[in-house]
């Protein structure tokens, strides 16, 4: 019985304090800074997702090309001596 009491009264406290800050917001006052951690938690590194990726690239059984603009041009399905500057086909 107890315990039933202690979270309604804590769900009426958590209603009542949305409330307020609704209420606060609307008329235009600052919010105090909130007690809890912001949500999102630790940010990553992004140098590991890189080295990971060049890792699996320098294991890999696929060469690399021997003409990396070749290659590029290959990737994007175009042929470059048949495309003008324009990007019109010749």
């Amino acid at each position: 019985m107890a315990d039933e009491k202690i979270v309604t009264l804590e769900r009426q406290l958590q209603r009542y304090q949305a409330l307020l800050r609704s209420a606060q917001r609307a008329v235009g006052l600052s919010c105090p800074p909130s007690a809890t951690k912001p949500a999102g938690g630790r940010k990553r590194k992004p140098a590991v997702r890189a080295l990971r990726a060049i890792s699996v690239l320098k294991h890999s059984d696929v060469p690399p090309p021997d003409d990396p603009i070749q290659a590029k041009d290959s990737t994007l399905g175009v042929c470059p001596s048949t495309t003008t500057l324009d990007g019109n086909s010749a």
